[in-house]
């Protein structure tokens, strides 16, 4: 926890700055500007959404090219099958983990862990590098690509918050550039806000739901909000899922499709118009009805979602710590690992089929079922049979396929019989507990990859299975709807189920509510199905809070981000005051100190900030760690504008790793030691204190609410006694420090 360093939310208040905005600064144009950026920013991460997408379909069309060239040329031999399914497979993941391992290790795992801990407050290295995301997607794209139980989902949040945090400044250490009209973006606030935008537009291009991006990020990544920049994020999203909608629809996996007879070369099949079905995964053209009964099998699916929500929780974190322990401190393990998994799961997928039997095309009512599922190896796993009827096996969909079309096929209505053409009970359970534990252990290794389809899929078989069970209890009707006859589809129909299982499960493990039954709706157009969405997902939630955290929040916990909450857990808060925890172990400068005794205070003290103090003794402001290191980068010259003040700050984020020779250079020259540097125009006047009798929940609510790094304790006198830093506030730390120490009597001293 030491390594990770605070952020203030708020920018410093020096008198640089107050004169700066006395004369204009640039908020005439911020405004303006700050909505062509998060538009240019949806744009952004729309495309590579797009690219990562094609890619990884691409590349799984690339394996099953190589298994059934492996195959035809073996005359269908098992074993040089599975080589050829297995081999590639490991390949690839092996690729996806070298990439992290010796490239770049903060491109791990989704990210999402990482970006709430930023935007809570948290500075986390290399988090939003340009080589974190150029890492990032394509060791996702080998992840997700090779067959492993993951998804892109995640990792396309963070690069959609990465794409926010830099595009927006304006600057980059890889690049060695700069733009200096972008410098008003480079306050901690507004690197947030596009972060904000960034990530709310990787949710959208990730589901195609730009309302649900919007409310995902404000109720589950970010701490701090503003109702203006709600409309900004709307734009952002907006045309995020825009661009993946028009370059999906334009292009499919890069696969020239005929436009017209003469132009069958030209990759444009269904431009100028929008087809969602290429980006909406849950969406089906069959008409539906509910029943009031259906309450009754979703109040069990809530009930499951929330059991096993808990559970995926619980042996996700257990197999993290012990990675952590045994794994992670060796970087060739760390690539083992993930061959191994891929090695197991790989072959897994493979074999598991032939235990189940195939099934025929019995009718011409079958077409659409089978027009399809039949592309999935059924010249491996089934041949004609003794009639010259075509078969399929339903377990090779389900394990030989991307994530979207496992969703896909698991969501499916209009195919109920548990024991006949489609998936029946066998089929469903099995690969439930299959992928359960696969994508649990999966997720964490040392890969970038997600576990939203993952999620989607676990609940879409939990529920299916449900379904199954509930369909056993009623008969199959045909219905017609405003004229329209439509198939043969009812309210128990278990691919109704396998949607409200998808949003019940994640909702068990994220928490999420208003913006999971947003997205849920849009990606499924299933308006009518809102109610037991909801209902569901509010059984879950109940059941898995009473058991543990969220994911997401216990990832950070198991990181050990100091990550704070809208409220502290910690009982009796308002019994003690501020000096019950705060650390009384200060460091001060004066107003005016020389180069040599600010050397000397750097070098003996790893503090961030520091209290400036008058002659009498009393605080005057705080002037930050990097500041003090910033103006020792020329304590001849220091600013005298805000203007130079920005250019000093881009000079220290170029040549910062300078900068430790710079300072050892300082202190050979006993000329310079002797030098004053002038603090009085860089130092924040405006610092947050409380006194020393301020009570202990309020202090946690106001270092929460407006995002401080610190918290300065003055006695009534003036005087700093003490500081308040959001590692103090961390709950297990208040509860140690006030441990057996309740007061027994109050007084109010009046002197």
């Amino acid at each position: 926890m030491a390594k990770f360093e605070g952020l203030d939310y708020l920018p410093p208040i020096s008198n640089l700055y107050k004169s700066h905005v006395a004369q204009g600064g640039d908020y005439q144009k911020t405004p303006a500007l700050k909505w062509v950026m998060m538009g240019v920013i949806g744009l952004v991460v729309g495309t590579l959404a797009f690219l990562l997408k094609q890619s990884i379909e691409r590349l799984g069309e690339f394996r099953l090219e190589i298994l059934d060239a492996a195959l035809e040329g073996s005359d269908y031999n098992l074993g040089v099958g599975w080589i050829s399914w297995v081999g590639v497979s490991c390949v690839v993941a092996a690729c996806s983990s070298l990439l992290v391992v010796v490239l770049m290790p903060p491109a791990s795992g989704s990210g999402i862990p990482e970006v709430m801990g930023y935007l809570n407050g948290v500075a986390l290295p290399k988090v939003f590098n340009v080589r974190t995301l150029v890492i990032k997607f394509f060791s996702c794209l080998c992840s997700v690509g090779s067959g492993l139980p993951v998804g892109p989902e995640g990792p396309m949040i963070h690069m959609g918050a990465m794409v926010g945090a830099g595009i927006t400044q304006g600057r980059s250490k890889t690049f060695g550039l700069t733009l200096p009209f972008l410098s008003i973006f480079r306050t901690n606030q507004h690197h947030r806000d596009f972060i904000q935008g960034g990530a709310a537009a990787g949710v959208s291009a990730a589901f195609g739901a730009p309302i649900g991006g919007l409310l995902f990020v404000m109720e589950e990544v970010a701490s701090f909000w503003e109702t203006s920049l709600t409309w900004m994020i709307f734009l952002a999203c907006m045309c995020s899922t825009f661009s993946i909608d028009a370059l999906t629809s334009t292009m499919k996996a890069w696969v020239p499709r005929a436009m017209i007879d003469e132009l069958k070369d030209i990759p444009f099949t269904h431009f100028p118009y929008f087809d969602r079905s290429t980006v909406s995964i849950f969406s089906s053209a069959y008409a539906i009805r509910i029943n009031i009964l259906i309450f009754i099998p979703t109040a069990l699916i809530g009930l499951l979602g929330g059991v096993c929500g808990t559970l995926f929780t619980w042996l996700n974190v257990k197999c993290t710590r012990l990675r952590g322990a045994k794994i992670m401190p060796y970087p060739y393990r760390r690539v083992l690992e993930v061959v191994t998994v891929m090695l197991i799961y790989g072959t897994i997928t493979f074999f598991l089929p032939f235990l189940f039997g195939c099934r025929v095309r019995e009718d011409a009512e079958q077409d659409e079922i089978w027009q399809e599922l039949e592309a999935h190896n059924k010249g491996l796993y089934c041949q004609r049979d003794w009639l010259g009827r075509e078969q399929w096996n339903p377990m090779s969909r389900l394990m030989v396929s991307t994530g979207d079309d496992v969703v896909k096929t698991l969501i499916r209505r209009g195919a109920a019989d548990p024991d006949g053409y489609y998936l029946g009970f066998a089929e469903v359970i099995v690969f439930f507990f299959v992928y359960f534990f696969g994508a649990c252990y999966s997720a964490g290794t040392s890969i970038s990859s997600g576990l939203v389809v993952p999620m989607l899929i676990i609940g879409a078989a939990m529920g299916r299975f449900v379904g199954l069970l509930w369909g056993e209890m009623w008969t199959h009707a045909k219905i017609e709807q405003d004229g329209m006859k439509c198939q043969a589809v009812d309210w128990h129909d278990p691919g109704i189920f396998a949607l409200i299982g998808a949003a019940s499960f994640f909702g068990g493990v994220s928490r999420l509510t208003v913006s999971l039954t947003v997205i849920m709706l849009e990606i499924s157009n299933s308006l009518q199905h809102i109610i037991p969405m909801m209902f569901s997902i509010m059984i879950a939630k109940w059941v898995a809070d009473f058991c543990t955290h969220s994911l997401y929040h216990a990832l950070l916990e198991v990181k050990c981000v100091p990550f704070l909450d809208y409220d502290s857990v910690v009982p009796k808060m308002e019994c003690f005051t501020v000096e019950s925890i705060m650390s009384p172990e200060l460091v001060s400068l004066p107003a005016r100190p020389t180069v040599g005794q600010v050397l000397q205070l750097l070098n003996n003290h790893r503090h961030g900030a520091f209290p400036v103090l008058s002659k009498s003794g009393k605080m005057i402001g705080v002037v930050l760690r990097h500041e003090l290191e910033a103006l020792l980068m020329n304590p001849t010259q220091p600013p005298t504008s805000y203007t130079e003040y920005i250019a000093m700050e881009d000079k220290y984020f170029f040549k910062r790793g300078a900068a430790t020779e710079i300072h050892e250079g300082l202190e050979t020259d006993s000329q310079t030691a002797n030098v004053e540097l002038d603090l009085r125009d860089v130092v924040n006047t405006s610092p947050f204190t409380v006194q020393t009798g301020f009570t202990l929940r309020f202090t946690y609510s106001l270092f929460r609410a407006l995002g401080l790094r610190h918290l300065w304790v003055v006695s009534p006198g003036g005087q700093v006694v003490g500081v308040i830093t959001r590692k103090d506030l961390l709950g297990q730390n208040i509860a140690n420090k006030i441990e057996g120490k309740l007061p027994t009597s109050y007084e109010v001293a009046d002197d």
